[in-house]
């Protein structure tokens, strides 16, 4: 007899569990929303902190708070005061917060759990509203009203300022770094070094998060020992490699993922009102529920002798009387939400509802299929051999290199999935395995839309949509999609300063401009984008090649408008980490330096920073905010990230 009072009370107890974990989450974030601010020198997500210096101490008092979104609480630290040696020498290594962007709230125990074993699902898509229009006050009281998030980060460090504000993205994905390191002996005598980043990640934060934490580290401790300057700039171009590989092949163990509460930035979601809601409903229902723990069961399983319930019962019993079905084993091993892997077997089986099958049921159906409108609806011919179909496999698998294995207009499923993964190297079979269930899947949303909304997406809308819930998969725990589908990626532009000489390095958009004392405006370095002729070169000789979209921009591989980044490990070796380094020594005539996104000098011009820049009274994040505001009102939809250095204090006494 299979005892339902049992699993009833099983049931209650374990969505009570999960009810009071959710009410005490709620308490917990209603009670930190009310009066929750943060300093100035210190980020949402900071781990370390820079020891104030006394006009840092004083803009503490005066400085305005900046407001702060109830999720952010989840990764705020309380950081004590660092107090130097007594001796006050040996080397001292500042670190500066990281990461920008407000982490999602955290769940309990029993989802850490889960999150460990691989039992997740994507993450639902918080999409922000719209910004304010032109002309508005993006850091206004309007603007907070519209978004209702905290989207604005305010820095006033140790010799440098910075504003950062995030575009329409559902996720902040700019960061910057700080390293500030004095290597004097006991005679106060040594060098004087400082690093300084500003990054801009695409695919998702996990990029820009891994870079922001390990570059900084990685450049002081290359250049740390080096004495000339041609050593100095080797070893930032081998800390840029060092770091790309090390994001590319970095394997995260659980225990490294709850230390320092890291796992919180790999979810996206929020406990938003209607869940609560929903959960309490679910509460009042158990709670009201009375079992009577005297009556015997009157249920019994018909799939098992002694008539009790079991899983490997339930497993026969939905396979009593089938055949053997090829790819099933890799089917049901495959890392995908449920429903995907179900309505995959379906397909293989053959028993999705297409036009052809209603047809032979004589049920009323729209005749040829509903993304080309040429052939009869059969599932294979839906799926793989439609011209529809067909492009949008040619161009998800040329992402990746494997463009040759686009199926043909006559495969089958079941054979040219197993074909096709047995020509995958070993270590990337799980990934394509994936792969192939979500494009399914999104190719049968698309034949509803048209059926049934009469709504049409064109081949690279579908595309981008099924990027973007790899991204989300990925995000979830589906960690090996990262090997070709999920395209995380950051731009870098850094400064080291070491004995009055200054050091600049970029990869991507990221851009760096010398801010001199009579206004002058100039760019250290070069954006790596497509449309560079030596760039496209460079990306043809090695194999690759790019081409100009629809809206004009030139893309590597039809995916990357940048030809340098960190991480983009399906664009490799055609996007490389390798940085353009600029030297120059630090003279009185040296004023300042703006670091900044692209998000800025997309509307923003280098000469108009600077004249922002020096018309500042004071060194305070002002100037910062006016670029950010500037670039905003000018129609950037994009995070927009600014960071100026004070370049005088580094001057040679």
């Amino acid at each position: 007899m299979l005892h339902g009072a049992r699993f009833l009370r099983s049931a209650a107890a374990a969505l009570s569990h999960l009810a009071h974990a959710l009410l005490c989450r709620a308490l917990l974030l209603i009670t930190m929303s009310t009066g929750l601010c943060y300093s100035p020198t210190t980020s949402p997500s900071a781990a370390v902190q820079i020891p104030a210096s006394p006009w840092q101490q004083h803009a503490r008092t005066t400085a305005k708070s900046t407001k702060v979104h109830p999720a952010a609480a989840a990764a705020l630290t309380v950081v004590e005061d660092h107090k130097p040696a007594a001796n006050g020498g040996g080397k001292d290594h500042q670190l500066l917060p990281l990461v920008l962007a407000a982490p999602p709230p955290v769940f309990g125990k029993r989802e850490e759990k889960k999150a460990a074993r691989g039992i997740s699902r994507p993450p639902r898509l918080v999409i922000p509203p719209q910004l304010g229009a032109a002309g508005v006050d993006p850091f206004g009281a309007a603007a907070d009203r519209e978004t209702d998030v905290a989207t604005e980060v305010e820095v006033r460090g140790e010799g440098f300022c910075l504003a950062s504000r995030r575009g329409v993205r559902h996720a902040m994905e700019d960061g910057y770094g700080v390293v500030a390191s004095n290597n004097n002996d006991d005679n106060g005598q040594g060098s004087q070094m400082a690093f300084y980043g500003v990054y801009d990640g695409h695919g998702g934060r996990a990029a820009v998060d891994f870079i922001a934490d390990k570059l900084g580290k990685n450049v002081v401790a290359a250049a740390l020992e080096k004495g000339n300057e041609d050593e100095v700039m080797a070893a930032i171009q081998s800390a840029y490699l060092t770091t790309d590989s090390e994001f590319l092949s970095q394997n995260r163990t659980v225990h490294e993922a709850l230390n320092g509460r890291r796992w919180v930035r790999d979810i996206l979601g929020g406990l938003t009102v209607e869940v609560l809601i929903e959960y309490l409903r679910i509460w009042d229902i158990m709670e009201t529920t009375q079992l009577n723990h005297h009556e015997r069961d009157k249920f019994v399983w018909k799939w098992s002798g002694d008539g009790n319930f079991s899983a490997a019962s339930t497993y026969a019993a939905f396979f009593h009387g089938q055949e053997y079905m090829p790819g099933g084993k890799e089917l049901w091993k495959t890392r995908a939400p449920n429903k995907c892997r179900f309505f995959f077997w379906l397909a293989l089986y053959k028993r999705c509802w297409t036009s052809a099958r209603l047809q032979r049921h004589n049920l009323p159906n729209h005749g040829l299929c509903a993304l080309c409108d040429q052939e009869p609806e059969e599932i294979d011919h839906l799926l793989l051999g439609c011209v529809y179909s067909r492009e949008c496999w040619f161009k998800l698998l040329r992402h990746s290199g494997t463009q040759s294995l686009t199926p043909t207009s006559t495969d089958e499923l079941a054979e040219w999935w197993l074909r096709s993964r047995k020509k995958m190297e070993k270590g990337r079979r799980k990934g394509f395995d994936s792969l192939v269930v979500l494009v399914v899947w999104q190719l049968w949303k698309e034949r509803n839309r048209r059926v049934f909304n009469n709504e049409r997406w064109l081949p690279q809308r579908l595309i981008n949509a099924t990027q973007d819930e790899a991204k989300l998969w990925y995000l979830a725990g589906i960690k090996h999609m990262s090997q070709h589908w999920v395209r995380g990626g950051a731009c870098a532009s850094t400064a080291l300063v070491k004995d009055g000489e200054l050091y600049v390095a970029n990869v991507g958009d990221c851009r760096a401009v010398l801010g001199s004392h009579g206004g002058v405006a100039t760019a250290l370095t070069s954006d790596h984008t497509a449309g560079r002729e030596d760039e496209r070169c460079r990306i043809e000789s090695s194999g690759g090649y790019v081409s100009c979209c629809s809206s004009g921009v030139w893309r590597v591989q039809d995916c990357l408008a940048v030809t340098r980044a960190f991480g983009d490990a399906s664009m490799k070796p055609w996007v490389t980490a390798h940085p353009d380094l600029s030297r120059r020594r630090i003279t009185p005539e040296c004023s300042f330096l703006v670091l900044a996104s692209d998000g800025l000098w997309n509307k923003v011009s280098c000469q108009e920073a600077v004249d922002v820049v020096s018309s500042a009274v004071e060194a305070t994040t002002a100037p910062c905010k006016e670029l950010v505001a500037m670039a905003r009102s000018r129609g950037s939809r994009d995070d927009i990230t600014v960071m100026v250095v004070d370049l005088q204090r580094f001057l040679q006494r």
